[in-house]
């Protein structure tokens, strides 16, 4: 990974810094941009799926991974991917807006070796919900597809509490084989989650698992992962 930018926001604290954009500068040509992206809004509907970003330089910006949305419990997840980017600062406008909710963006650069990137494949997403008691501790997501020795694979996740009783809950940053891009344990006024990437090792179809603790009054009421490759 080349660089990486995150934004928050946070619902009783708002820190959506620098408005609805976020901005990658020195983009090395042919490099693949990647933006992570889940959140809760509190007043969410249909109408308000999570927006596609807008990138400055006109390159096209492909969906690589949707998790879908539950009107019954607000929160979703998204991924986008720019191939072969052109040299400069990208800024991506027309972001998700979380002015009613909370949640986390991550913007990052990657550059392989050889060839620019030009597509994705085994992309996949995994909710589980508990509307009530027992709460679980864990989630997983596997692959549709394996991909290519050395191709990039990118993969993150959430869970979301309604009642929460500590100001952190304990994430899994990374799992076993991955390599981190961020963490978010605050809990209180966020969304516990987790950003990750690796190298394909292998052919096989990678399945990436987290894991927290709930050392309070928390109440994990839904989990989305997501994960897919880019060759």
């Amino acid at each position: 990974m080349v660089q990486s930018t995150t934004k928050k926001w946070d619902f009783s604290a708002p820190s959506w810094a620098g408005g609805n954009t976020a901005t990658l500068a020195n983009v090395q040509a042919g490099s693949t941009l990647v933006l992570c992206v889940w959140g809760y809004q509190s007043s969410a509907s249909p109408q308000r799926l999570f927006s596609d970003p807008i990138d400055s330089l006109g390159q096209p910006i492909q969906i690589a991974v949707d998790a879908g949305h539950d009107p019954r419990v607000p929160v979703q997840s998204k991924a986008w991917v720019l191939h072969n980017a052109q040299p400069g600062s990208h800024a991506w406008t027309n972001l998700p807006n979380f002015s009613g909710g909370d949640g986390c963006l991550f913007f990052m650069e990657f550059l392989r070796p050889g060839a620019p990137s030009s597509a994705t494949v085994g992309g996949a997403a995994n909710t589980i919900s508990a509307l009530a008691a027992p709460w679980f501790t864990s989630g997983s997501v596997t692959m549709s597809a394996g991909a290519n020795v050395g191709d990039l694979l990118v993969a993150f996740s959430f869970e979301e509490e309604f009642i929460t009783g500590q100001p952190f809950t304990p994430y899994t940053d990374p799992p076993a084989g991955w390599t981190s891009v961020g963490v978010q344990n605050e809990s209180v006024n966020n969304i516990a989650g987790e950003v990750c990437w690796r190298i394909a090792p292998d052919t096989a179809r990678q399945t990436v698992g987290w894991s927290w603790t709930i050392t309070g009054k928390q109440d994990p009421t839904v989990f989305k992962g997501i994960v897919f490759g880019v060759v």
